[in-house]
């Protein structure tokens, strides 16, 4: 029996693509159980799922279900339907409410769909395939395969709702084989997609914007700690280098045996060199475990603090009340100076947040030593609980769809696109109101969270500065900078365009000749924040022009301070960036050695931007340096290019490498770039 298994990602632009170990440990599981009487094919291309459907139909598909490609695989469900009528069609994934109604109206207006697969589905799907194999081949239907009976599973049969939510999580994950040590994944890794891990299921927490909230997950469930490190000896030493490592585990450190993971990661780094960074979800929690979970992984990651918001209230209304505030932020003192950087999310409409209060969570946040700021607009999960009927009503949740970046294009002459569902007014936060963040928040995103202001926002927030004070009066008082005026009138510009009242909207938007013409080219969706520095970086008289009226605002904010110290921490800021000096510049080295006043060297060792070392060569030069796996890899990724880099590019670089394109000093923990050569 023929099973073909897709986990479609959006390949029409360039753009990120992870290996697909969902539908992995689907096929490694099912073959595990079934052995040699089912055969399996996995896809993450539309183009070649269609190719492979027209040469040899299989016997059954499988089709997964994100925010990032839902259109996309119910699209393939559709196109695949003409090709073989009576095909059998499952999907799972979290993207549907977990209620009946929802599972209802869900496979209503997607009708090629037989069965949709809740949870973690490796058991429900090994059961279908048995089932489909112990009937005849002609009685393997789409319409027979509506009337079966499956656990966690919901099928409409003739307007009828099959199905309960049952689930019963096994804590011993490795009944599962690895779909990298049996060879599933091979083809994707040759294909260099981004490779991803899982470590452990679950998460403890209910914060009611989250999937993982839903109580049905929120137990704990493990790989075995040797499978762990066997998957990423087998993926690091196949000769590629990728610019991250991706684990997919909620809370990584929630458990001692991180540590060792941690460890391994670092070992496997520093004999293979084969990746530049490891994106993780940190446990919330403080113990000493994560602290040596996060000082083994040292700059390979970002010490990782999941606020959300700084404001009581809003805490308590989307239930994170259990987490210890205060205990995160010592984990932050904790790791100065182990970890690349240290990172939060501060979201954007969350129930109960005002204008002020969000200005004041992103502020406290840097009082921290939060150095990245991510979280924007929230955007209403299905199956979580904040999507709720009874939590729109209760906090007056409106929203607007826009569409989700990289997630678009042309498949078999038909345009396809992903849309997000966005809070854009609550009880307390106005839709003027969350227009107003969007510019400051553009500012602020590209200082604090891309690094572009990293010197300058350490100084400021030591200085007591509010940061977002600056960036309001930048907004404010621009008038007489025309280049400037130019880069803000480009924000609001994007930001005016990117809201659609309702999906017919966007489709509207979309299916115009002339809208389609551009928006699958030259006018990609971006998302906003990371596309304003992309902008500045591609338009170097804004970028210097923005850099005037910073320095002018902070001389009167902090008018005690020499100028000639703003002046060359301004400066330093330029200077550090990679991406504007490879483009602009045609400066190629990760490293760069930079002379400063002893003023300018002491205030910045002050706010802890860098600590001087004794043995550095000249007591007035700050050495500066960017990861050369980082840097090697954006220099590839630029030269790929058939041309000019487009602002689209810019941004999947930048989300592709984890927002490193700037050289900062070394930690004091790393070796010396500069002495190793």
């Amino acid at each position: 029996m023929l099973v073909y298994l897709a986990d479609l990602s959006h390949d029409y632009l360039p753009g990120r693509t992870y290996v697909p170990i969902g539908i992995g440990f689907l096929a490694s599981y099912s073959k595990s159980i079934h052995g040699s009487r089912v055969e399996f094919q996995l896809f993450k291309s539309f183009n070649k799922l269609m190719a492979a459907v027209e040469k040899q139909p299989p016997s059954l598909l499988g089709l997964s279900n994100y925010a990032w490609n839902m259109r996309l695989s119910n699209h393939a469900a559709e196109k695949v339907r003409k090709i073989v009528p009576n095909i059998p069609i499952i999907m799972g994934g979290p993207n549907i409410r977990l209620d009946e109604d929802g599972v209802r109206d869900f496979l209503r207006i997607n009708r090629d769909i037989d069965l949709y697969c809740l949870y973690n589905s490796e058991v429900s799907v090994s059961k279908i395939i048995g089932t489909l194999l112990s009937w005849p081949l002609e009685e393997r239907t789409s319409e027979n395969l509506r009337e079966a009976k499956f656990s966690s599973c919901f099928s409409l049969d003739r307007g009828k709702l099959h199905g309960d939510f049952s689930y019963e999580p096994n804590k011993d994950l490795d009944f599962i084989p690895s779909p990298y040590l049996d060879g599933s994944l091979d083809s994707f890794l040759d294909d260099e997609l981004l490779p991803m891990f899982e470590s452990n299921r679950g998460c403890p927490y209910s914060c009611t914007f989250c999937y993982w909230g839903v109580d049905a997950l929120n137990k704990i469930q493990l790989f075995g700690i040797e499978r762990i490190k066997a998957e990423l000896d087998y993926v690091t030493s196949r000769g590629v280098n990728y610019p991250q490592l991706y684990f997919a585990d909620a809370n990584f450190g929630i458990l001692k045996r991180d540590v060792t993971i941690a460890q391994h990661i670092r070992k496997l780094y520093e004999e293979t060199h084969s990746f530049a960074s490891i994106e993780v979800s940190w446990a919330k929690s403080s113990q000493d475990h994560v602290v040596d979970m996060g000082k083994a992984l040292g700059h390979l990651t970002n010490t990782y603090i999941a606020f959300q918001s700084l404001d009581e209230d809003v805490l308590k209304a989307i239930k994170r009340k259990n987490i210890s505030t205060r205990q995160l932020v010592s984990l932050i003192k904790r790791l100065k100076g182990f970890n690349h950087s240290s990172r939060t999310d501060i979201l954007v409409g969350l129930p109960g947040e005002t204008f002020e209060s969000h200005l004041n969570s992103l502020d406290k946040a840097l009082g921290h030593g939060i150095q990245t700021v991510l979280g924007g607009e929230i955007h209403l999960l299905p199956g979580t609980e904040m999507d709720s009927e009874e939590d729109r009503k209760k906090y007056s949740l409106k929203t607007k769809y826009r569409l989700f970046e990289g997630c678009s294009g042309i498949y078999q002459n038909e345009p396809i696109f992903e849309l997000q569902e966005v809070v854009r007014s609550t009880s307390t936060m106005s839709e003027e109101e969350m227009n107003r963040l969007r510019v400051l928040r553009a500012l602020f995103f590209g200082g604090a969270t891309l690094g572009e202001h990293r010197p300058l926002i350490s100084f400021l927030t030591h200085q007591g500065v509010r940061v977002t004070d600056l960036y309001r009066r930048v907004i404010e008082n621009h008038s007489n900078n025309k280049h400037l005026e130019k880069a803000l009138d480009w924000i609001r510009k994007i930001a005016a365009q990117e809201w659609y009242d309702t999906p017919e909207d966007a489709l509207a938007f979309i299916r115009s000749e002339e809208n389609r013409k551009h928006f699958f080219k030259s006018q990609a969706y971006v998302k906003l924040n990371f596309g304003f520095t992309a902008y500045l970086i591609l338009n170097p008289e804004q970028y210097h022009a923005y850099y005037e009226i910073l320095q002018k605002e902070i001389l009167e904010l902090v008018p005690e301070v020499s100028r000639t110290v703003i002046s060359e921490i301004i400066d330093l800021c330029k200077r550090r960036n990679y991406l504007f000096r490879y483009i602009n510049e045609h400066e190629s080295s990760n490293t760069l050695s930079l002379r400063l006043s002893s003023l300018s060297l002491e205030a910045l060792g002050e706010c802890g931007y860098h600590t001087p070392k004794e043995e550095t060569n000249s007591s007035d030069t700050m050495d500066l340096i960017l990861d050369e796996v980082t840097a090697n890899g954006i220099r590839e990724q630029l030269r790929s290019l058939d041309g000019p880099p487009s602002i689209f590019n810019l941004t999947q670089i930048m989300q592709l490498f984890q927002r490193r394109f700037h050289m900062d000093p070394l930690l004091a923990c790393e070796p010396s770039a500069f002495e190793c050569g």
